[in-house]
C-alpha cells in the first residue's frame, strides 16, 4: 500500500495533535484528582488553621515554559495570601521548566508546607507525589494509545 506525502503529513500532525492532547489531559486529570484529594483531607492530614496552606495548593500542566492547563487556587477560610502563592509559585516554576515538552506541577505555595510535612510529621504533598508515581505512565500509555487507536 502506497500513501502519499500529503496523506502522511496529514495522519502525522493529527497523531501530534492527539498525544499532545492526550498529555495535557492525563497530567490534568492527575492534578485535579491530588489537589482535591489533598484539599479535602483525602491524601493530608494537617490542621486548617488560616486557610493559607489549603488555598497555596494547586496544580498547572506547562508546555515549554507556558501554561496550558492550570487550577484555581480558591480561598479557603482566609487564606487569600496563601492563594496568591500558590498561583505565583506554578508560573515561576513554569518558566523555570521550559526546557522540558510538558511538567506537572502539583504546588504548596506556603513556603511552611516543608516544615509541616519534616518536622509535625504531617502529610502536605507527599501522599500527591506518591500517587502520581505509580498511576502517570500507566495512565498516560492508556490515553495515548487510545487516542492513537482514534485516528
Amino acid at each position: 500500500m502506497r500513501m502519499s506525502i500529503d496523506r502522511f503529513m496529514t495522519l502525522k500532525g493529527k497523531a501530534c495533535g492527539a498525544i499532545e492532547s492526550a498529555i495535557e489531559d492525563v497530567y490534568a486529570e492527575a492534578g485535579i484528582y491530588v489537589v482535591y484529594s489533598i484539599r479535602s483531607g483525602q491524601m493530608s492530614n494537617w490542621n486548617n488553621d488560616t486557610g493559607n496552606l489549603r488555598s497555596s495548593i494547586g496544580w498547572a500542566v506547562s508546555r515549554k515554559g507556558r501554561i496550558v492547563r492550570k487550577s484555581r487556587f480558591g480561598v479557603v477560610l482566609n487564606g487569600s495570601e496563601g492563594a496568591a502563592k500558590g498561583s505565583a509559585l506554578v508560573e515561576k516554576l513554569a518558566s523555570e521548566y521550559a526546557r522540558y515538552d510538558y511538567a506537572l506541577f502539583i504546588v504548596a505555595g506556603e513556603e511552611y508546607a516543608v516544615y509541616v510535612e519534616a518536622v509535625d510529621n504531617k502529610v502536605v504533598l507527599a501522599g500527591g507525589q506518591l500517587y502520581i508515581e505509580k498511576n502517570i505512565r500507566r495512565r498516560l500509555q492508556e490515553r495515548i494509545t487510545q487516542a492513537l487507536r482514534n485516528i
